[in-house]
């Protein structure tokens, strides 16, 4: 029994590593619109180009050289102006790219039905993605997917915020 609990300490204590620390984080931005009367059978696709990193004023050189990996922390889509009921979406994805490289694209965030139960926002989950290669640059390209319950009412004017965490080196 001692030699139990004794390797259970010793196991506790060596599997105990430090985090990486964070460097920086990136929120990035973008609008769309949902168009009234789209169906529920298909999913629907928002292409967004362009879409502004900021890196040159959240990191330096030297600092984005200490980056290990930038992952997906956390996303939200908003209807500012109409009050659209987020409970009626299906499924929903976005995929980011390198404007250089659009066959490599990449799934950061996502939502299922079951885990969608907040009427005023729809707020997605971070997928494991390291997306480095992609946020270190000045822009990058999203497209954001999503199946609807029912026929959208009416055109939903969304904002799409995503937040990304630069990790560096252990």
């Amino acid at each position: 029994m001692i030699r139990k609990v004794l390797l259970l300490i010793i196991v506790s204590f060596l599997s105990c590593t430090k985090d990486a620390p964070t460097l920086f984080r990136i929120e990035a931005e973008a609008a769309f619109v949902i168009a009234p009367g789209l169906d529920n059978i298909r999913t629907h696709i928002w292409p967004l180009r362009n879409i502004r990193t900021n890196i040159g004023t959240l990191a330096s050189e030297s600092t984005r050289e200490l980056v290990d990996g930038i992952y997906a922390n956390t996303a939200v889509v908003q209807s500012p102006f109409v009050n659209f009921d987020f409970r009626q979406i299906n499924m929903a994805s976005i995929n980011i790219w390198d404007p250089q490289n659009p066959e490599d694209k990449r799934e950061v965030f996502f939502m299922d039905r079951q885990n969608n139960n907040r009427r005023e926002e729809l707020q997605l989950f971070s997928s494991l993605s390291e997306v480095k290669d992609i946020l270190l640059n000045d822009t990058f390209d999203a497209e954001v997917k999503i199946r609807f319950l029912t026929f959208t009412p009416t055109e939903i004017e969304s904002r799409l915020i995503m937040n990304f965490v630069a990790n560096g080196k252990r």
